[in-house]
């Protein structure tokens, strides 16, 4: 495959775009410009373009401009879609534990995390809130909690969903059973593992709460929430 400097022609008529957010902007412009289409994963366009996400929203086939969720975003959306649309999600309190790779390097540098937690991050945390409030039109209400954590990849999110009609654990998990973007698993002590493949979300622990249903999810925030989406947006469009 060739290497092309950023101003080059794109040599087909779509172009997927991770590229640093500081020279995202004039980069994909461009190529706007000149009728190439544009996926995205910078954090620019994720509140002005149309966000997509297999499996959570519909795909307008005609727009030029698209832009996919932050990894973190995605995870979660897996789980709350199918929750929100047959029990109805009144109001959810999410504690994320993100990976160093989800910083975007070049970026905090592994070395500054070794042996240590850093948390609150409130960019991490507003990109959160403010991104699943465009997925799901502001039908409910989130709170979030943002932490870096020394691990290389993988993110695990715990969730307190409050649902209005009610339902607790055991019902969830039947909703969530045929669901393809989202596992349910216990899985077993130690290093995780992702493997190819894997989906967008793992539910590891699903539990009745005091004012609500607690769920750990774990997801691969490299390959399933960043490339997977990508490809998945590809299939749709037909690409």
């Amino acid at each position: 495959m060739p290497l092309l400097p950023p101003e080059a022609p794109a040599r087909s008529a779509i172009l997927l775009s991770v590229l640093p957010d500081a020279g995202a902007v004039g980069i994909e412009t461009a190529h706007l410009a000149r009728g190439t289409r544009v996926v995205t994963h910078c954090e620019h366009a994720r509140l002005t373009v149309p966000l997509a996400l297999p499996g959570v929203t519909a795909i307008d086939r005609a727009a030029m401009h698209l832009s996919t969720p932050n990894c973190t975003t995605a995870i979660c959306a897996a789980l709350l879609h199918p929750l929100h649309v047959t029990h109805g999600i009144e109001a959810v309190t999410i504690t994320t534990l993100q990976a160093i790779s989800g910083t975007d390097l070049p970026g905090l540098a592994a070395s500054e995390i070794h042996d240590r937690v850093v948390g609150h991050l409130p960019g991490e945390a507003d990109a959160l809130r403010d991104e699943l409030d465009v997925l799901f039109d502001g039908a409910f209400p989130v709170d979030v909690f943002a932490t870096r954590v020394p691990v290389w990849r993988g993110h695990t999110i715990t969730l307190s969903l409050r649902l209005r009609d009610g339902a607790g654990a055991d019902r969830i998990h039947e909703t969530l059973g045929p669901d393809g973007n989202v596992a349910l698993t216990d899985l077993p002590g130690g290093r995780d593992r992702f493997s190819p493949g894997a989906p967008l979300a793992t539910v590891t622990s699903l539990r009745d709460g005091a004012q609500g249903v607690l769920a750990v999810l774990k997801g691969d925030n490299l390959e399933a929430a960043t490339v997977g989406v990508l490809a998945g947006i590809l299939a749709m469009l037909d690409v």
